[in-house]
């Protein structure tokens, strides 16, 4: 979102508590909608700020969306011989639009989307338990409870902001490349 908020300071030149009430509205979208909706965020931002109408959608339309995924998730380019499946949580829209980046490694059929993962997660991980499953999340309790269904599933907490906050995964790693080591060591 910073490139998003840069981009109102530069190209429209609101004001710092200008700012702040969209930030506001980012983080009021997030807790109502328990994830970001953009249609929901920029129908706000516009009831707001009416000048911005026109100007903010551009920000989040498909062709821009590279700003809205992590870099190290081109990571999924250089795994092989791994069935690669996303459990995401978000506007189902939004989150299909940005891994359409990566539609060459990803098959349709393993992406899940949903609202709140944890009430999905069991019909989910059932598709795969006849293999071994990687599940890479920053939520400890999704990886509690992936853990809980004692399935054939090794949970990696996945940390990009070195919050050192202890996590009961079977791996932590800091970036979504560290994830090829575990892979080669646990299936040599």
């Amino acid at each position: 979102m910073n490139n998003f908020y840069d981009f109102l300071i530069n190209s429209c030149g609101l004001s710092d508590t200008d700012l702040d009430e969209i930030k506001a509205l980012y983080k009021e979208v997030n807790l109502e909608n328990g994830y970001f909706s953009p249609n929901i965020y920029t129908e706000k931002v516009r009831n707001s700020f009416p000048a911005l109408r026109g100007k903010i959608e551009f920000f989040f339309k498909p062709e821009n969306l590279d700003k809205y995924i992590y870099e190290d998730a081109k990571v999924l380019f250089e795994i092989s011989g791994v069935m690669i499946g996303v459990f995401s949580k978000g506007d189902d829209i939004f989150q299909r639009q940005k891994l359409s980046k990566f539609e060459s490694v990803l098959d349709p059929k393993n992406i899940y989307v949903f609202s709140n993962k944890i009430e999905h997660l069991g019909e989910v991980i059932k598709k795969y338990k006849d293999r071994q499953i990687y599940l890479v999340d920053d939520e400890q309790n999704v990886l509690s409870s992936a853990k809980a269904l004692g399935l054939n599933i090794k949970t990696i907490m996945i940390d990009r902001k070195k919050t050192s906050h202890e996590s009961q995964a079977d791996f932590k790693i800091e970036s979504l490349s560290d994830i090829i080591p575990i892979l080669n060591e646990t299936n040599p």
